[in-house]
């Protein structure tokens, strides 16, 4: 699980002083399926991830 050691990738438009609470939240979930070992968990985070960047970033 280690391939994405930060979690979800973060491609706002946003500048680096603003963040997004949702991808916030997702990476936060992310990171603690990781630590958890937690494929499943970690794997729809990716999902949501991406869902959430092309609906709100996109």
């Amino acid at each position: 699980m280690r391939d994405q050691a930060n979690g979800p990738a973060d491609t706002s438009s946003h500048s680096t002083a603003v963040r997004c609470t949702q991808c916030t939240k997702i990476k936060e979930m992310w990171r603690e399926a990781d630590r958890r070992n937690d494929v499943r968990v970690a794997e729809t985070m990716t999902v949501a991830m991406g869902r959430h960047l092309r609906a709100a970033h996109g």
